[in-house]
């Protein structure tokens, strides 16, 4: 159940199927977001929020990969098509934008804000504005 509902976080309400090929790279994603991420469990799960630490991983945590070029879970494979900094933070808080497929082929663009605190803990948060 848990790693489900971790799982869930990063997974964006799809659409209907589409045959539309994603837009050319104008974006990557900075060296401290790339590697691979496991999920913070918390008491209060959210669909649009994820927190993760570093690897290694339990093996109930559900993980996530990370790299410059995008992001993939089990169940969603994501080309970063826009990484935009936030100057205030340097390279620790970008607002990007992802063209992310599911396993079953439904495919959409999604914004996420994703950031990295001074103990190295990865947020994701999906948000409507755009980068």
């Amino acid at each position: 159940m848990h790693r489900f509902v971790a799982a869930a976080a990063l997974v964006p309400a799809f659409t209907a199927p589409s045959m539309a090929a994603p837009p050319p790279d104008r974006g990557k994603l900075p060296a401290v977001f790339v590697g691979r991420w496991c999920v913070i469990q918390t008491n209060e799960p959210s669909d649009t929020v994820s927190t993760h630490h570093r690897a290694p991983c339990r093996r109930d945590e559900a993980q996530v990969t990370i790299r410059s070029d995008g992001f993939e879970t089990d169940e969603i494979r994501c080309k970063a098509l826009i990484a935009a900094p936030v100057p205030k933070y340097g390279n620790h808080l970008h607002l990007t934008k992802f063209w992310c497929e599911a396993s079953d082929g439904r495919n959409q663009t999604v914004n996420y804000w994703i950031s990295v605190d001074e103990k190295g803990v990865l947020t994701i948060q999906e948000t409507e504005r755009e980068p």
